[in-house]
């Protein structure tokens, strides 16, 4: 889900108390969730018109619909996040994890059919994380995806080595996320197969 957008806690030099949560039912309370309202109606607008870009031939407006799985981590929060608000709001179904641990936990009941995974993560790295994951999936296809700053050649290397399918450097290229993801769903025979998506569209950040 996306992140919650934290209240102020900056105080003015007459009054060094933080800022305070607005009481509920206030008028400030109200405003403050049109604002939210009008955020998340950008949002949905935004991620509609990329929809309709990368899939034309998609119908519905509320979503592309997907029945992927989608796991995402990051050990930052804000990119993690992000990357999954986006998802949702094109319709597949995802969850996010900031480390590996808690991932191979929510991967035994969320079964994910696609895993997003930074590489350069504490504790367990993204290379680690990903031969566990296939280890688990057994013969159950599972696409894995490396989102990772790490773009040099022996980064690659490593990453076909371990497994993954697609290694993606950030910022995402949109297109190219999509475009592995609806080959995946393709090869899995749960939708017909799509021609790629056009260039040109900027890069999530």
């Amino acid at each position: 889900m996306p992140p919650e957008i934290p209240w102020a806690a900056a105080a003015d030099r007459s009054n060094p108390t933080p800022e305070q949560p607005p009481e509920p039912g206030s008028a400030r309370d109200e405003a403050s969730a049109g604002l939210l309202d009008r955020v998340r109606d950008v949002a949905r607008g935004i991620a509609d018109r990329v929809r309709r870009a990368l899939l034309p031939n998609d119908q519905p407006a509320g979503g592309r619909p997907s029945t992927l799985r989608v796991l995402v981590v990051d050990d930052n929060p804000d990119a993690a996040d992000s990357l999954a608000a986006i998802l949702e709001l094109l319709g597949y179904t995802v969850r996010t994890c900031y480390d590996g641990a808690s991932a191979l936990a929510v991967s035994g009941e969320f079964r994910p059919d696609a895993c997003l995974i930074d590489l350069a993560m504490p504790g367990m790295n993204g290379l680690d994380l990903a031969g566990e994951f296939r280890a688990r999936a057994g013969a159950r296809p599972l696409l894995l995806v490396a989102t990772t700053a790490l773009g040099a050649v022996e980064d690659r290397t490593r990453t076909a080595l371990a497994g993954f399918h697609y290694h993606l450097t950030k910022p995402i290229e949109t297109p190219e996320l999509f475009a592995a993801l609806n080959r995946f769903e393709s090869i899995l025979g749960r939708r017909p197969a799509e021609p790629d998506p056009p260039h040109g569209l900027a890069p999530a950040t």
